[in-house]
């Protein structure tokens, strides 16, 4: 006797009929409610489908590959382990049964009249062991997500009743199937019942008289339940499984740390036609369509929020609640968010850290939209008198500490350090950066720097008094003409100076320069100095003395470690120290803000509590007594924040280049 599948046992001859009956009306009031959702976003079914295959067509590895990895390897998903195993449970498990589901579909209404079966032998006992591996599978992740939801509750989460009416149904579609198929093997009793391993668990609970007549009841249940999910998919946060893999569709493959660009200055200048340009976004009828689809792909988790320095503070952020206030009002084009829905401490809140962005499942671009905001407000002139110094600091002295210009080279000459006019034929420019010129503090990181480089035989210069921003804080800031004619200067700068090469030890101007500064015409070659003395070090050209072994603890600046990835080079030089690495819980990609970026070393918002209190707190907890730094702000903010801390006298903040340049070897 073969083993083989059966169609529909102890079901009515007419009982197909009617399921379809059901199946094509659930597909259309998903189609009514996908259709409605297009409109809201501005585009329609044809659109939408030409974006599909434009996209997909342009660069389709990139976005395969990133469907991929975020979608079938739920790359993100996992970063959170009870969270990511629940979710994998689920998703796998879903997407297997619908496969089997169509595959039997396959087999009895279509090829069944070209008389071929396949679901039999070998292949059908395989089939059964994988359907009830996977429907296992749902229904352990279904438990898993209720468990979190009612017992757990992880402060982030946001539950509502829609989400345990989904997630019972996905349960019970998972349970019930397991008594469906107990019942068929309890009444038919096949000698390869056995290989429906769970199924034939629940067989053994059924007594076989009753069940022809129960087994109909639940089998409509189970299908009826099936054919509301996929109804309501685009109603409920379900329509994530549709719009977090169109979003890495139409996702702009821009790098993360890389913020829009909503014009270019020089095409302006060159232009001979007035252009109207509109910047910034207070109306939700200023999103274009992909950032609708892109904010309507949120599904309340909350990751975002969880690691969110500035909601960490109390300060009035959640990046959560901004893209939730988004999506509410999505239908409503004249909707004004900004002090609508959304307050203007709230956009001026963010650190820039791209936490958010980091950790978000859908892919939603946060700092984006901020920055968009902060355009708006900057455009209306709606700003404090903070923000109006900082900018006005930038024009008057092309730094935004207010330091005049004359003033910001002058401590340099006392350095051996050579300028771009005496060394003309230079391969390296060092650029200092504004807080390694300006503040007391970071200026030994530019001494020890400048000290590394001599002593490495290293043919570098100086701009010295050529040198102002990079306009790194004004693109923050959401000025972005500002930053634009301060970016153009400075290329008309190192073109006349023939730069080609860059080394910086603040990850802002390293940032800057790396992804924003080519889309104006300054393409360099960027190299921050944990990249650098890394490479001294082990190409030997930097001899140096390990100290003795200490404890050391190493913070992760956001710019050069979440948004450009790097974190071996630093780690590298403080092992080549002598330094015994601790790494704190919130390290690497997860390290937590110092609360400097996005301007906020500059100007201060409403907090509980400042956020390099609450980083500079979990790194002192390991009982280390040096932070190891790799960015200027960061040290900035650390001592300030060990002074209110009472630590002045038990830790010290030091920069990579300043624990290199203590030991090099004289």
């Amino acid at each position: 006797m073969i083993p083989t599948r059966e169609y529909m046992p102890f079901m009515p001859e007419w009982t197909p009929y009617l399921m379809y009956l059901f199946f094509f009306l659930a597909i259309g009031i998903f189609l009514y409610r996908f259709n409605y959702n297009l409109r809201i976003y501005g585009i329609g079914w044809i659109q939408y489908f030409k974006e599909l295959k434009d996209h997909l067509k342009n660069e389709s590895q990139v976005r395969f590959g990133l469907i991929l990895n975020y979608v079938f390897g739920q790359k993100k998903i996992i970063r959170k382990k009870y969270a990511g195993v629940m979710h994998v449970l689920i998703f796998i498990g879903i997407i297997v049964l619908f496969i089997g589901t169509f595959l039997i579909f396959l087999q009895e209404d279509i090829l069944k009249y070209a008389g071929i079966k396949f679901l039999k032998g070998a292949f059908y006992l395989t089939f059964e062991v994988v359907m009830d591996t996977f429907g296992l599978f749902l229904v352990i992740g279904s438990l898993m997500a209720l468990y979190r939801r009612l017992i757990i509750k992880p402060e982030y989460l946001e539950s509502n009743a829609f989400d345990y009416i989904l997630l019972l149904a996905l349960l019970f579609m998972g349970v019930s199937g397991f008594i469906l198929e107990g019942m068929r093997l309890s009444i038919t009793q096949p000698p390869w019942a056995k290989y429906s391993y769970f199924g034939y668990i629940f067989s053994w609970f059924f007594a076989r008289e009753s069940l022809q007549t129960i087994y109909p009841i639940i089998w409509w249940a189970h299908a009826l339940v099936a054919f509301s999910i996929i109804a309501v998919i685009p109603y409920t946060k379900l329509f994530h499984i549709v719009l977090i893999p169109t979003n890495l569709v139409f996702a702009d493959l821009k790098p993360s740390g890389k913020l829009t660009t909503p014009f270019n200055l020089l095409q302006i200048m060159e232009s001979e036609e007035d252009m109207d340009i509109e910047v910034g976004i207070s109306k939700t009828s200023e999103l274009k369509w992909k950032k609708r689809v892109e904010v309507d792909a949120c599904v309340n988790c909350g990751r975002c929020q969880e690691v969110c320095p500035a909601y960490a503070a109390g300060r009035d952020l959640s990046p959560r609640l901004v893209i939730q206030e988004v999506k509410t009002h999505l239908s409503d084009r004249d909707k004004t968010l900004i002090n609508g829905t959304i307050s203007e401490n709230t956009i001026w809140s963010c650190t820039n850290c791209y936490g958010c962005v980091e950790e978000c499942p859908a892919h939603i671009h946060h700092v984006d939209l901020i920055t968009d905001f902060r355009r708006f407000l900057i455009g209306d002139g709606k700003i404090d008198e903070q923000k109006i110094t900082i900018l006005s600091n930038l024009d008057r002295n092309g730094n935004p500490y207010g330091v005049p210009s004359y003033q910001r080279a002058e401590w340099l000459n006392s350095l051996e350090a050579p300028k771009v006019m005496d060394n003309p034929d230079f391969e390296y420019l060092y650029w200092i950066g504004c807080a390694g010129s300006i503040d007391s503090r970071a200026q030994n990181i530019t001494r020890s720097m400048i000290q590394i480089l001599n002593k490495a035989g290293i043919n570098y210069a100086i701009l010295g008094e050529y040198e102002k921003c990079s306009g790194e804080i004004a693109k923050r800031l959401g000025e972005e003409g500002r930053f634009q004619q301060i970016a153009l200067e400075n290329i008309e700068i190192f073109e006349m100076y023939g730069v080609k090469k860059i080394i910086t030890h603040c990850p802002h101007c390293f940032n800057v320069f790396k992804l924003e500064y080519p889309e104006l015409g300054g393409k360099y070659k960027v190299i921050h100095h944990s990249e650098f003395i890394a490479r001294l070090i082990k190409d030997g050209r930097l001899k140096i003395e390990p100290f003795q072994l200490r404890n050391m603890i190493y913070h992760d600046p956001c710019n050069l470690g979440r948004i450009n990835g790097i974190y071996d080079e630093p780690r590298d030089i403080l092992k080549a120290s002598g330094a015994k690495l601790i790494e704190p819980e919130n390290t690497k990609s997860k390290a937590l803000c110092c609360g400097g970026g996005g301007g906020n070393s500059f100007y201060s918002v409403p907090e509980e509590t400042k956020i390099s209190q609450i980083r500079i707190k979990e790194l002192t907890s390991h009982g280390v007594n040096i932070i190891s730094v790799a960015c200027p702000f960061c040290m900035s903010m650390f001592e300030d924040a060990k002074k209110t801390a009472g630590l002045e006298e038990s830790i010290q903040i030091k920069d990579l280049a300043e624990i290199i340049a203590d030991i090099i070897r004289i």
